[in-house]
């Protein structure tokens, strides 16, 4: 695991946010947090289906643990392993140097 600190403020900032909103049922404000790229990408219907059924199979979310981070000019990658009430899941939060978010991704940890 690396230190958070080892990633950007903007980064640490928006897992922190997604950690508080996901565990209060505010997907809205997760959903408010994309970039309108995201927004485009992905109907605000289908994230709060599919961030409700992440909820309701694996619980609350209990930590984030960095353990791979890169950044470039244009994007901050954190990668998560998230560990929830029943099951640690691989998640992935990728910024923008203003924060908002551009990548949200969360599945099943693999094997190497």
């Amino acid at each position: 695991m690396l230190p958070l600190s080892a990633q950007s403020d903007v980064n640490r900032k928006a897992a922190d946010q997604f950690k508080l909103d996901f565990n209060n049922g505010n997907f809205e404000n997760i959903y408010n947090s994309f970039s309108p790229e995201m927004q485009k990408a992905r109907t605000k219907e289908y994230l709060f289906n599919f961030l409700l059924k992440v909820k309701t199979e694996n619980g609350m979310l209990q930590s984030l643990s960095l353990y791979e981070y890169r950044q470039s000019r244009k994007k901050y990658r954190g990668v998560y392993d998230g560990h929830f009430e029943n099951e640690t899941l691989t998640v992935t939060i990728t910024t923008s140097p203003i924060g908002q978010i551009t990548g949200l991704y969360i599945r099943k940890k693999t094997l190497l």
